[in-house]
């Protein structure tokens, strides 16, 4: 992953791999849970 940001980024394991998997639909049963929740 290369963020176009002045100097070098890290980026922790747990981010990258929260952004590897698949969007969460923003209409959909689980997203209603979380958003319930907050």
């Amino acid at each position: 992953m290369q963020l176009r940001i002045p100097g070098p980024t890290p980026c922790p394991p747990q981010a990258l791999q929260a952004m590897g998997q698949q969007m969460m639909n923003h209409r959909g049963d689980r997203f209603v849970k979380i958003l319930k929740s907050i």
